[in-house]
């Protein structure tokens, strides 16, 4: 490792001169050529500041801690990582994930070991939109959630999610948009995701919206999010004597499974029937034919906002909004066409 001596006896100065250049305080003791010459120096021989050194004198360490469950390992939620990483880099930080793969020990003493690094602020991130506890010993950190909300909104710890709600209501109206009024939509029957409630109210609101009163036999579950479970529920809508000309899907998946289902029937969609999901899930979305119009769910975005949260709390500054909806846009392919 280069150190500041030997940048020194290069040059031939003090190793003092040499430190006052490198940590910008050269100004009025050190003139601008032997600066530059200080700089060109530690370029060449790859001098890089000792972070551990550093974080003594000044106690910021420049790192950040992000704990997740699966974020880190599931493909789907990628953008979360992507996007907390994009924003610690752009501001001078470090951050140090740990995927728990779910366990709440491994949790425990990830956070633990975090803290004891001396990380500046922490994210506790999900890999899908759900309320969970703030984790106890996380709360000696500036925290924020991401994907996630507290169980408990006492202690005002910041979250940050994506606006299921909207998504869903920009997804129908693109339907409605088209000329549908017979507009299918196919949930979830397992309550544990909040997005199960509000995606179903984002579809109501603009049907009503529209004057339109969503029908209840144009409105289903599906057992879970996946395509098996989407093609059972696809069944079943179509085979209503007067079937919706579009259907709106939970996920991409179930979207998956309803385009295979009218597909096998000789169903040309979306000429015969149209079609949005909800995720822009990768490998999926893209990858059916006609290509899947969806909502995306804002992962890169999301992380963006949580690091530039944590940011603050560590800088002691206050939030303009401790609860962050981020938008969620409407993916245009071509499964839409007018019936």
């Amino acid at each position: 490792m280069v150190r500041l001596k030997d940048i020194a006896e290069e040059l031939g100065i003090s190793v003092s001169t040499v430190s006052l250049v490198l940590n910008n305080k050269e100004g009025g003791r050190v003139n601008a050529d032997l600066a530059k010459h200080v700089r060109d120096m530690a370029e060449s021989l790859g001098y890089q500041p000792n972070l551990v050194a550093r974080g003594l004198k000044t106690r910021k360490t420049h790192t950040f801690g992000f704990v997740s469950d699966y974020v880190a390992s599931v493909p789907f939620s990628s953008g979360i990582l992507s996007g907390a990483q994009e924003a610690a880099r752009q501001n001078g930080y470090l951050l140090l994930v740990v995927d728990t793969v779910g366990d709440q020990a491994t949790e425990a003493e990830a956070i633990q070991a975090l803290v004891q690094r001396d990380v500046e602020g922490l994210i506790v991130a999900s890999d899908y939109h759900r309320r969970r506890d703030v984790p106890r010993i996380a709360r000696r950190l500036p925290t924020v959630m991401l994907d996630c909300a507290p169980l408990d909104d006492s202690n005002g710890t910041p979250w940050i999610v994506p606006d299921e709600r909207q998504g869903a209501r920009t997804a129908t109206q693109h339907l409605l948009a088209q000329g549908h009024e017979r507009v299918g939509y196919i949930g979830v029957a397992d309550s544990r995701y909040i997005a199960r409630a509000l995606r179903l109210d984002g579809f109501a609101s603009a049907m009503t919206g529209a004057g339109l009163i969503p029908k209840e036999q144009y409105m289903i579950d599906a057992d879970d999010p996946s395509t098996p479970a989407g093609r059972r529920a696809a069944a079943a809508l179509l085979n209503l004597p007067e079937p919706p000309s579009a259907v709106f899907c939970f996920s991409d998946r179930i979207a998956m499974g309803v385009l295979q289902v009218a597909q096998s029937r000789g169903l040309r969609v979306p000429e015969d029937l149209s079609i949005v999901g909800f995720d822009n899930q990768m490998f999926v979305a893209d990858a059916t034919l006609p290509g899947l119009t969806t909502v995306e769910l804002p992962h890169r975005q999301m992380g963006r906002a949580a690091m530039h949260a944590a940011l603050a709390l560590a800088r002691g500054e206050d939030l303009a909004d401790q609860h962050q909806l981020i938008p969620c846009p409407l993916v245009v392919r071509d499964s839409v066409a007018r019936p």
